[in-house]
């Protein structure tokens, strides 16, 4: 059975894209967050959604507001030492659909379709009913919510483009705002999830399982920090956020542009941490204008390479965890994963035409 994990990015930047992001990556959901198809679907799904994706273009570029979400899914996924293969996997989609803007809408619902069919080696009539039930589930979780998230896609998005400080009150009214939206989507979810085990043979069943033991995780620490939140216990570092993070943005950033201005973020990738390679694709892909075949390519190399170095790092879990971060760069036990993302480096240069490197040069 096909169990490739894929890195990179889930949900739109606005305030719940940490804890909804924890919530990703198990079959039946709505990763993406809205129908694939919603020319064919409710004209008032439709147009909620509309209304959010053109809240969210106001943030401006969304290579800024990724490398936020990286920095904030990656701190939390250390902290909790969610270093499971499960755990891996849902960190992994949650960034590589992330990193496609928020408008981007049908092109996230049809990558995130794309990684769980390969995950569970889905036949063409599951997908179409994982598809199918996604749809339905999220349209009708949309158009029961469709208040509330718009109005905390604004509020955050207010926030940010504002540089306004985000408060522990605020945090607090926003969290008690969500809490039907968050009991109707576990309903969803668990009804989704029920259907879906149905069709399933064995050896899914048994990924579906693991899947299910790290979404409960997320689940249980993301339960625990609303309850806190609702209080007024809210810390930026909650979220992956530094203690001086504005909306998003940092003082540093803020202060050395204007109020309309968006600073710019360089990608940034680690050779001993897989899930940050993808940032490593994406920009060869730039820097050098691959064609399309070319980038398919790109994308498939870093696809294999990942799965190794994933699998490895589920083997060797105990003996990794033992090493401090700051010496994963230099440490014996992560050579096998820097030589991985060497032989990335490697392979994608071969890929290039004389002309591209003479251009790029």
């Amino acid at each position: 059975m096909n169990r490739q994990t894929s890195t990179g990015p889930t949900r739109a930047c606005t305030y719940p894209i940490v804890w909804v992001t924890l919530l990703a990556a198990v079959p039946g959901w709505g990763f993406a967050g809205v129908p694939a198809d919603p020319e064919h679907g409710n004209p008032e799904v439709h147009q909620a959604i509309i209304d959010i994706a053109q809240t969210t273009r106001k943030l401006g570029d969304w290579e800024q507001q990724y490398a936020q979400i990286e920095k904030a899914i990656n701190r939390i996924w250390e902290e909790n030492d969610w270093s499971a293969e499960a755990d891996v996997f849902a960190r992994d989609l949650a960034l590589e659909v992330a990193h496609l803007p928020p408008w981007d809408y049908v092109q996230r619902f049809q990558l995130a379709s794309k990684r769980l069919s390969e995950r569970y080696d889905f036949t063409p009539e599951q997908t179409a009913q994982v598809q199918g039930m996604a749809l339905r589930e999220m349209s009708g979780f949309v158009m029961g919510n469709s208040r509330v998230l718009l109005k905390q896609v604004r509020e955050w998005v207010d926030a940010t483009t504002n540089m306004e400080a985000i408060t522990p009150e605020r945090v607090a009214q926003w969290t008690k705002e969500s809490d039907p939206l968050l009991q109707d989507a576990q309903k969803r979810f668990d009804r989704a999830v029920a259907t879906l085990r149905k069709s399933l043979s064995p050896e899914q069943r048994a990924v579906l399982d693991q899947d299910l033991a790290s979404y409960r995780k997320r689940m249980e620490y993301i339960t625990q920090k609303r309850h806190a939140w609702a209080k007024g216990q809210w810390h930026p570092e909650d979220w992956g956020m530094d203690g001086d993070t504005f909306g998003g943005a940092s003082v540093d950033a803020a202060a050395g542009r204007d109020r309309a201005g968006r600073a710019k973020s360089l990608p940034r990738w680690k050779p001993y941490q897989p899930s940050t390679w993808y940032a490593y694709v994406l920009h060869f892909e730039k820097r050098f204008k691959l064609d399309a075949s070319q980038a398919d390519a790109a994308r498939s190399v870093h696809a294999e390479l990942v799965e190794r170095a994933n699998y490895y790092i589920s083997t060797h879990a105990d003996t990794l965890r033992s090493v401090a971060p700051q010496e994963r760069l230099t440490h014996p036990e992560f050579s096998s994963i820097r030589t991985w993302f060497e032989e990335l480096r490697s392979r994608l240069e071969s890929l290039l035409t004389r002309s591209q490197r003479e251009r790029a040069d």
